[in-house]
């Protein structure tokens, strides 16, 4: 049983490290990291490059509440003004 569970493990885990390598993958790493690059710099004309302006954000937490991304702007704006 333990060497059935290991080669599983050993599968998903070789499966997991070619999904890394392909193109697509890399693509949407680097756009990722450049998002949250911007974000974390409040650089928020890179950040909104990557958000249409009809764009909004739902989140089911919060009881299916939306933000438009000018609330997301707006917000952004007020957090880098308090000094976070």
């Amino acid at each position: 049983m333990t060497a059935i569970l290991f080669s599983i493990l050993i599968l998903a885990q070789t499966g997991a490290q070619e999904v890394r390598t392909t193109p697509i993958y890399r693509e949407i790493a680097e756009h990722d990291t450049a998002m949250f690059t911007a974000f974390n710099a409040h650089d928020l004309p890179a950040l909104m490059a990557y958000f249409s302006d009809g764009l909004e954000f739902y989140h089911g937490a919060s009881r299916g509440s939306s933000v438009t991304v000018t609330r997301l702007v707006r917000r952004k704006r007020a957090h880098i003004r308090s000094g976070h």
